[in-house]
């Protein structure tokens, strides 16, 4: 009998053990597929999805100039982006969609 549950507590420490890496993996592959924005080495340029329109907008120098243009024509300061509430990124990007952009 003893060997019985000798055997049990092997396979129970087992399935334990495999449960805990099949969860590490799974949130490893959530993190690498979560976007923070950041992409390759340069630190200079985000990325940032727009949950609204379903895509990805890159934060470079210009779109970093329409923001603070957008700011500035609704009279508010300058706050990085990144700090903004989720409400004021939404409405900027709704903005961004709305607005013809021969630039790019």
């Amino acid at each position: 009998m003893q060997t019985i549950y000798r055997y049990l507590g092997l396979v129970l420490a087992a399935v334990i053990l495999m449960m805990s890496m099949g969860l590490t993996a799974s949130a490893t592959l959530q993190d690498d597929h979560r976007d923070d924005g950041r992409r390759g080495g340069d630190n200079d340029q985000r990325r940032y999805y727009d949950r609204n329109h379903k895509d990805y907008h890159v934060w470079d120098n210009h779109e970093d100039g329409v923001y603070r243009a957008w700011l500035s024509d609704r009279h508010e300061v300058y706050r990085d982006f990144s700090k903004q509430k989720r409400s004021r990124q939404v409405e900027y990007w709704k903005y961004r969609h709305e607005q013809r952009d021969d630039a790019r």
